[in-house]
């Protein structure tokens, strides 16, 4: 993966972390007017900043989704000895082009495995709201978790395929380097 694949990618987790942070900060009694008038004063450092805070946030967002869903992710696809890590990198460096083809399906995952935690931390903050009405949080209780199944079940089935990509590809450099 290269590094400005990783970093776009951190930069998407953190912007949807901001994102429910910033309605947060907006949700709160604290955050009044003023606030709002100096960020937009303030434009330009506003949007250098949150490049800075979301790629922090999407950094510790990533951390936490995978120590989260990794026993998950370990128990339905790493039926195997070897580590995925020790595979990819086995593959990097026998069949680069492969190694490519399989960082590809290693990127989606990750983005989805953290935007599940992400859109469950927007009705969290939703439910803590204390000036929402009960439509509001009717509305968000039902659609919010529906939101988090769906990117659930994307997780699942990227990271599946994911899987797929990877032990196929070291079965057969392990066949190839057997014949040789």
């Amino acid at each position: 993966m290269s590094t400005t694949a990783l970093a776009v990618e951190l930069l998407v987790i953190g912007y949807q972390s901001l994102a429910g942070l910033a309605l947060a900060a907006r949700l709160s009694p604290l955050c009044g007017n003023t606030l709002l008038q100096v960020m937009k004063d303030w434009k330009e450092l506003t949007v250098i900043a949150s490049v800075v805070a979301a790629y922090t946030l999407g950094a510790i967002m990533n951390g936490i989704a995978a120590k989260l869903l990794s026993p998950l992710e370990n128990k339905l696809y790493s039926k195997r000895s070897e580590k995925p890590s020790e595979m990819r990198a086995a593959i990097l460096i026998q069949e680069p082009q492969a190694f490519d083809h399989i960082i590809k399906n290693f990127d989606t995952p990750r983005v989805l495995r953290s935007t599940v935690f992400n859109i469950l931390l927007f009705l969290f903050i939703h439910i803590l709201s204390l000036n929402a009405t009960r439509s509001h949080l009717l509305l968000v209780a039902f659609g919010t978790p529906v939101a988090a199944l769906f990117t659930l079940w994307a997780w699942y089935e990227t990271a599946e395929n994911y899987f797929i990509h990877l032990y196929q590809a070291y079965d057969a450099l392990k066949k190839s380097l057997k014949r040789t």
